[in-house]
């Protein structure tokens, strides 16, 4: 049987998802404070997974500033007008 490896994605809102990435840097962190060994494989998915939480969280955040500037001169035209 071949074995076919698949991915999950999640749509997580910014909070959720800062909260999941420190969980799994605490979980990294974790295993290498105690000298705990894990699969090689398991350890470049848990950090893959980071990967992805860090950029999401980033992209969020790049959304979030561009929104917010966009507020700011639509309410200083108004005050303008």
């Amino acid at each position: 049987m071949f074995t076919r490896s698949s991915t999950v994605s999640l749509r997580l809102g910014a909070q959720q998802a800062e909260f999941i990435y420190f969980e799994l840097l605490g979980l990294l962190a974790h295993y290498r404070d105690a000298g705990t060994t894990i699969d090689s494989g398991d350890e470049r998915a848990l950090l893959s997974a980071l990967t992805q939480l860090e950029l999401g969280i980033q992209r969020a955040q790049a959304v979030a500033d561009v929104q917010l500037e966009q507020l700011r001169a639509a309410a200083l035209r108004k005050e303008v007008a």
